[in-house]
């Protein structure tokens, strides 16, 4: 059952691919651009959220390319973890500012929701492939 879900999911995957990968250019233009005059506290920070997202898509990418090998699999799965951790801090961040009244940043609510949601389907994507090759009834021996 859950084998007839990879092909869709590979296919949503390479949308989250596109979108992360979207998300990333835009944040290297403004850390290259407009944090250096604005904010230049925060500039290292954002630059390495950015390299997150680029290795992320990147290898995403790779399994939507590659097919789901198991080694770049179980790392995206640990990547997926922490886009998980990512997008809610993200989401807790936002709904803290909203109801304390603080300033409130629709792109940091975006990235945390588009990256999440990456997330997931990586995770539903390992889960669904994680008996790849198997028929019904077989058991895998080491």
């Amino acid at each position: 059952m859950l084998n007839r879900l990879a092909a869709p999911l590979k296919g949503l995957l390479a949308c989250c691919t596109a979108s992360t990968t979207l998300i990333a250019a835009w944040l290297l233009t403004v850390v290259t651009t407009i944090l250096p005059i604005r904010d230049p506290g925060h500039v290292r920070m954002w630059a390495a959220i950015d390299l997150g997202f680029l290795v992320f898509a990147g290898l995403t990418l790779a399994v939507v390319v590659r097919g789901p090998k198991p080694a770049l699999i179980r790392m995206l799965s640990v990547l997926s973890l922490g886009a998980l951790a990512f997008g809610g801090v993200s989401l807790r961040a936002m709904y803290v500012s909203v109801t304390t009244g603080a300033h409130f940043e629709g792109y940091q609510l975006l990235m945390g929701l588009l990256i999440a949601g990456h997330g997931v389907c990586v995770l539903a994507y390992a889960v669904a492939t994680s008996g790849h090759g198997q028929t019904a009834g077989t058991v895998r021996t080491a």
